[in-house]
């Protein structure tokens, strides 16, 4: 399983905090944030390797199980998760509920959607999978819309695209104020950047510890945010299904520390279209 950590800038090792500690006494554990990102488990999508984006498939029972792993895992890390926020979709809220039966430690009130962590809408290409995406597109031009930052693959129809609206906003309660046809990574990002600024932040300042639930190019894009540079150079990140990533911020939530935790599971088979 290749788990790579976020390119740029490099986190900060334990022993480089260390370091920090001793020049400033001043600055102790108590004083970092953390934030615990996971990405969904294996959806029945995932598994066939099909674009996924809005459309609300659900876990796979493999999918279901490496959630729960993924709460053992950030159980037994002796996390003590205070809110969680999921997108959405189906299967990271799905993902977060077998997540938390095994934390257990996030009231329901403290349980939050945000339909900005959603994944990134994938337009036409959404249903196909990548064999039959590149026979009708080309594979380069199929890679340009999956790794280029700014390329977008062309819109939905935008009957079908009021359908997956209108279908969440019956099964999940939430209000989406307007109607995505197709998204690059530019646009996941300038939709996700807002969450992390006006409700993931302002809670990490408070020192609550915060779980996300959401998907592969949506955690991309918050991981840049996160980092305040520039988010094309995640476009590659590899984040492998229901893996906790641990990240520790200053009381500037500068990024410190990363980590991944082990699930004991193989999460690694569900690549991120």
């Amino acid at each position: 399983m290749n788990l790579t950590a976020p390119p740029v800038p490099p986190p900060e090792s334990s022993e480089t905090i260390h370091r920090h500690k001793q020049q400033n006494p001043h600055i102790g554990r108590d004083d970092l944030r953390t934030i615990v990102l996971v990405r969904h488990g294996e959806s029945l999508w995932n598994r066939e390797q099909r674009f996924t984006g809005w459309t609300d498939v659900e876990l796979t029972a493999l999918g279901a199980k490496q959630a729960s792993c993924a709460g053992m895992a950030i159980a037994d890390a002796g996390l003590h998760v205070d809110v969680a926020i999921t997108s959405s979709l189906r299967r990271a809220i799905d993902s977060q509920t077998h997540i938390l039966k095994m934390v257990q430690t996030v009231r329901h009130r403290d349980c939050l959607l945000d339909w900005r962590l959603n994944e990134r809408h994938y337009g036409a290409l959404t249903g196909l999978d990548r064999q039959e995406a590149e026979a009708i597109y080309g594979a380069s031009t199929v890679h340009q819309w999956r790794r280029g930052y700014a390329h977008c693959p062309p819109r939905m129809e935008i009957s079908e695209a009021h359908t997956l609206v209108d279908r969440l906003s019956r099964s999940h309660g939430v209000t989406i104020p307007f109607i995505p046809r197709a998204e690059s990574l530019r646009d996941t990002f300038n939709r996700v950047k807002p969450s992390w600024i006006d409700t993931i932040s302002p809670l990490l300042r408070l020192g609550r510890c915060v779980l996300i639930s959401a998907h592969g190019n949506s955690l991309r894009m918050l991981i840049a945010a996160m980092h305040g540079t520039n988010p094309s150079t995640f476009c590659e990140m590899d984040i492998p299904n229901a893996t906790p990533m641990v990240y520790e911020l200053d009381s500037k939530l500068r990024v410190r520390n990363v980590r991944y935790l082990n699930t004991g599971i193989d999460s690694s088979a569900s690549k991120i279209l």
